[in-house]
């Protein structure tokens, strides 16, 4: 007896300290701890904190300087902290919103196609002026030297002090880092080594979209209508004058978006989820686009291609595009189109719904070009990321909507006249079956009346006795 309660004791507390250390797992391997920013730093007896104060923002503050990386690390839990120094802080807090980087090694600059991707940051925290941050969904590799090539950060719009891109209703703030990294162990010490390169800098003037028309569906009949909608970004190279670009990376977030309206709810919209795309454009790559409907056309146009050659390919081919946009593609130097997807409209009684796909945090990470001087780069890059408004900036094809409103009316006069038609090729016989039921209902009343008239004769006789 005392053995048998002794061993439900034990299977008792067994069960209770398996349960207890499954969570201390759980937890623990849901979030390393995170020491604070200012005793990491510390450890390096070079650091003087003194050499990061926080600093008055003015008009003749060079934005350029809200934010730089002054040292990385790596963790035991194979973690990546980057350590930022942002002096405005006091007068423009923000936290860092990504960074792009290679783990590619290169002194000069210059990444291979698809080498640079861009990595969300998570702020971990900050004294003062200096701020720590973790790279999310990133592990450290395990090799013998370790790269990284630190080549642009990004931190949020700021209203008031930063210029929104025309076609832009979002904008994520591009900072210059142009560092690279070596980490590596030498006698048992982690070591660290840094050097400098150059970046393109790169500045977005417009972000829109051209919209093609899916020619004559039967399914316009009943209000739903198709487009094919192509994506592009105009920039300016800001510190090199490019004379030929042979191929560029793009990365973008792209989600689908339902819109609907009526006029008790008004407008809501539903979302997605984000997709991350990393793409190459070359400056080879020709795209075309034509609808399956009846009178569709063909529209083409290239990848890679100057303002100019950009403006004169649509105007060869009569897309509608609005003076206001023509002049901001005009006052860029060159124009990528980078994404082609379909817009669909269902009108219904009292209201529409919409659906099309939205691209978010656009940029262009890496850019292979020739120079005026014909020396050949492939750099890093340094550019805003925007999201554009999702409203045509230029339409191709025929105005559906204005044609079938016309074609609408024509269907109604040619309804009527087949009405009139089929009503003068039945009338002779609505005659005869007029005087037919004539006929009948005269008979019928005729047969009803002869009691009547009989009943009528005999009085009429007994008045004559």
């Amino acid at each position: 007896m005392y053995n048998k309660k002794l061993n439900i004791f034990l299977l008792i507390l067994l069960s209770f300290l398996m349960f207890f250390n499954i969570n201390v797992i759980n937890v623990s391997a849901s979030e390393h701890p995170r020491s604070n920013v200012l005793d990491d730093l510390k450890k390096d007896q070079s650091f003087n904190e003194a050499d990061y104060p926080q600093k008055q923002f003015t008009a003749d503050t060079d934005f350029s300087t809200m934010a730089s990386l002054i040292t990385i690390s790596e963790s035991e839990h194979n973690e990546l902290y980057l350590y930022f120094y942002q002096p405005y802080s006091n007068s423009y807090p923000f936290e860092l919103d990504s960074i792009s980087m290679s783990l590619e090694k290169s002194t000069s600059g210059s990444y291979s196609e698809g080498s640079i991707k861009s990595y969300d940051l998570e702020f971990c925290n900050n004294e003062g002026a200096l701020y720590k941050y973790v790279v999310k969904d990133f592990s450290v590799l395990n090799e013998e030297y370790r790269y990284y090539g630190f080549v642009a950060m990004w931190r949020p719009f700021i209203d008031g002090l930063d210029e929104m891109t025309p076609g832009a209703i979002n904008q994520k703030v591009s900072i210059s880092i142009g560092q690279q990294w070596c980490v590596y162990w030498l006698n048992d010490e982690l070591i660290y080594e840094m050097g400098t390169f150059e970046t393109l800098k790169l500045t977005p003037t417009f972000t829109g979209t051209f919209r093609f028309n899916n020619g004559i569906t039967i399914g316009n009949l009943v209000g739903s209508f198709s487009w094919g909608d192509s994506h592009f970004i105009c920039f300016n190279a800001e510190n090199y004058i490019i004379k030929h670009i042979y191929d560029a990376d793009m990365t973008y977030d792209v989600r689908s978006v339902t819109e609907t309206w009526s006029p008790i709810l008004g407008t809501d919209y539903y979302y997605g989820e984000y997709e991350s795309k990393y793409i190459t454009l070359y400056d080879v790559d020709r795209v075309s686009y034509k609808g399956d409907g009846l009178f569709a056309t063909e529209y083409t146009w290239n990848r890679i291609m100057s303002s100019s050659e950009f403006i004169d390919n649509y105007k060869n081919q009569d897309i509608s595009v609005p003076a206001e946009v023509e002049s901001k593609i005009q006052s860029s130097q060159w124009v990528f189109s980078f994404a082609e997807t379909q817009f669909f409209t269902v009108n219904y009684e009292g209201g529409y719904s919409n659906y099309y796909s939205e691209c978010n945090d656009v940029t262009i990470l890496r850019v292979h070009f020739l120079d005026i001087n014909n020396k050949i780069y492939n750099l890093g890059t340094v550019m805003d990321k925007t999201t554009a408004d999702n409203e045509a900036d230029g339409n191709g094809g025929m105005d559906l909507d204005d044609f079938w409103q016309v074609f609408r009316y024509v269907l109604l006069i040619i309804g009527v006249i087949l009405l009139l038609l089929i009503i003068s090729m039945i009338l002779p016989i609505l005659r005869i079956i007029l005087k037919v039921i004539i006929f009948i209902v005269k008979t019928i009343f005729k047969i009803v009346a002869i009691p009547f008239k009989l009943i009528g004769s005999i009085f009429t006789r007994k008045d004559e006795n």
